[in-house]
């Protein structure tokens, strides 16, 4: 069984639990991350949730949690070759961290993380997942319009701090 990585609001250890724990009732505190991705024209990917998944089918950027006993670099290697068949040892950059809940349509759908934000560069074949993501595509990074589609909070909190505190040269490795 993989077990979540409880935490206090600065993103220290305090425990862990399972997935399914984490994500009842208003969830519990938990390790998470997303992967912001530039391709060469600095543009990022976008991804649109599977329907199978928590909060489907709204739009994101790679993302999940970091799972007892495995180390960052693992836990973003193991998302990027399940969601999209990326493969590669990718340079990934930690650019900041925050707290956030959320809570969606459904009783499932809960989120209560401590998120780290990584970013990477990426300009090769992907090939994605369907149980993970039923579309992809890439978008001009201050060009977004987050009204435009259903955003997830764990992509929409990290993008209005990225595109307000930080130049886009800051973001890629």
């Amino acid at each position: 069984m993989e077990y979540l990585i409880l935490c206090d609001e600065q993103g220290n250890p305090i425990g862990k639990a399972t997935i399914e724990e984490c994500h009842r009732g208003e969830g519990k505190r938990h390790l998470a991350f997303v992967i912001f991705i530039f391709n060469e024209k600095k543009e990022i990917l976008i991804q649109k949730r599977a329907k199978n998944k928590r909060f489907p089918e709204y739009w994101e950027v790679p993302a999940s949690h970091l799972f007892y006993g495995e180390t960052w670099e693992e836990a973003l290697s193991r998302t990027l070759r399940k969601e999209l068949g990326i493969n590669e040892k990718l340079e990934f950059k930690r650019i900041l961290s925050f707290n956030y809940k959320s809570k969606g349509e459904r009783e499932e759908d809960v989120e209560n993380e401590h998120c780290v934000v990584f970013s990477c560069k990426y300009d090769k074949t992907i090939k994605i997942n369907l149980n993970e993501a039923s579309e992809y595509k890439f978008e001009k990074f201050n060009d977004i319009n987050l009204n435009k589609y259903k955003f997830a909070d764990w992509f929409t909190i990290p993008y209005k701090i990225l595109t307000e505190k930080y130049k886009i040269e800051e973001l890629i490795p």
